[in-house]
């Protein structure tokens, strides 16, 4: 399978892992490549969304 840019891989949510939030760090291992690293960083909109979301 090729990724394309903009392609999202959606993974589920786990019920005993917690919400990932602003300044979090996603990190998963890329077989052969090393480490991917995401830094979460959520907008102002986003934030307040998030706030009536939860």
């Amino acid at each position: 399978m090729t990724l394309q840019p903009g392609d999202v891989i959606l993974t589920g949510f786990p019920t005993q892992c917690r919400r990932l939030t602003h300044g979090n760090e996603f990190r998963f291992p890329v077989q052969g490549n090393g480490e991917l690293k995401n830094p979460v960083i959520a907008t102002k909109k986003l934030a307040s969304q998030m706030i009536n979301w939860a």
